[in-house]
């Protein structure tokens, strides 16, 4: 082999070893960046799954009779006894008395029970939930220089999805928070890196109490 030979030979070799080289770190970056997205989004989904969406802002008890109800409130749960999760009823009251009354209220159905979240802090109490939201996709994820342990601010899609009951018509047209929250919204949060994972903090919009 002479010298012309050998050295285009061993530039040939070195110029596929530096193509390898940088296409290796192409790949590895590029898959260092979805495994980040990934955990963020595990992270995400794991805070949001204790965190159910509900019907009411507070816990109610039932049964509940009719005349203690606004007019929304009647519209609302009016549409949870078209969805089956309430049922009508007429309660008796003053049985002592000559002439007994009888008021008309709502109360759980069979089928409202099964849905039925009970409030472990108040016996008696509870309330419908529709779901947790759950993370569509990452949309920015810009670490924040300076600091330790390593935090990401991150911006990411949500939606929730309805279980059958809350996407009647009737149930969306009175409890609106429903087709927002299930048409899904922009949110951010900041993801901190612990030993056992990423930990999330300062979620906007807020989001719900954990249940019980």
């Amino acid at each position: 082999m002479n010298g012309f030979t050998f050295a285009r030979t061993s530039f040939v070799v070195l110029t596929a070893a530096v193509c390898a080289l940088a296409s290796s770190l192409l790949i590895s970056g590029c898959q260092t960046k979805y495994d980040r997205q990934m955990a963020f989004t595990a992270a995400l989904d794991n805070y949001y799954s204790a965190r159910q969406d509900c019907l009411f802002a507070n816990p109610i008890q039932f049964p509940v009779t009719a005349n203690s109800l606004n007019k929304d409130q009647k519209a609302q749960f009016d549409a949870l006894v078209s969805a089956g999760l309430l049922q009508r009823q007429t309660a008796q009251y003053a049985p002592h008395q000559r002439h007994q009354s009888s008021q008309e209220g709502y109360a759980l159905s069979n089928i409202g029970r099964l849905d039925w979240t009970a409030d472990q802090t108040h016996l008696g109490y509870g309330n419908f939930c529709f779901g947790n939201p759950q993370v569509k996709r990452i949309q920015s994820s810009t670490e924040i220089a300076g600091v330790t342990p390593t935090r990401y601010k991150v911006s990411y899609r949500d939606r929730v999805i309805l279980p059958a009951w809350a996407a009647e018509p009737q149930v969306e047209k009175v409890f609106p928070q429903i087709v927002e929250d299930s048409s899904g919204q922009t949110s951010s949060a900041t993801l901190v890196k612990s030993s056992s994972g990423w930990k999330v903090q300062n979620v906007s919009p807020a989001a719900a109490t954990p249940v019980g």
